[in-house]
């Protein structure tokens, strides 16, 4: 990934949107979700590099390939969640933010049950009970 580029656009962006809130502020949000959906389009062809190695590490380990999907669904839902949390404070909307937060967090306990009872029975047959 070029973080120099995705800087680059962001600070040009940024200036862009700093002028326009001057002169006219009815452009400046549409220029913003521009810019943050070309970001979030350029980390997202990067990330599935990462998830392809991941995947073929996973395949000669010891871990499932369904353990390996949870992980990942749990990586996006922090993701989404962080983006979503983001936007409602940026929008003068904390306290909203924070349910977006707590929504997020408890997705994940949610999604990860599978993988703590794995562990526990893991932990269970070796300690012998």
């Amino acid at each position: 990934m070029n973080i120099a580029a995705v800087i680059g656009v962001a600070l040009v962006s940024a200036s862009i949107i700093v002028l326009l809130r001057k002169n006219a502020p009815e452009f400046a949000v549409p220029v913003s979700i521009t810019a943050s959906m070309i970001i979030l389009l350029v980390s997202v062809v990067f990330a599935s590099d990462i998830f392809e190695k991941i995947e073929e590490i996973s395949g000669f380990s010891a871990v499932s390939q369904e353990n390996v999907k949870v992980i990942f669904k749990a990586l996006g839902v922090c993701y989404i969640t962080q983006l979503g949390k983001d936007v409602c404070n940026d929008c003068g909307e904390s306290a909203l933010g924070d349910k977006v937060d707590l929504a997020g967090k408890i997705t994940i306990a949610a999604m990860s049950l599978g993988i703590i009872t794995q562990v526990l029975e893991i932990i269970t047959e070796i300690v012998g009970k």
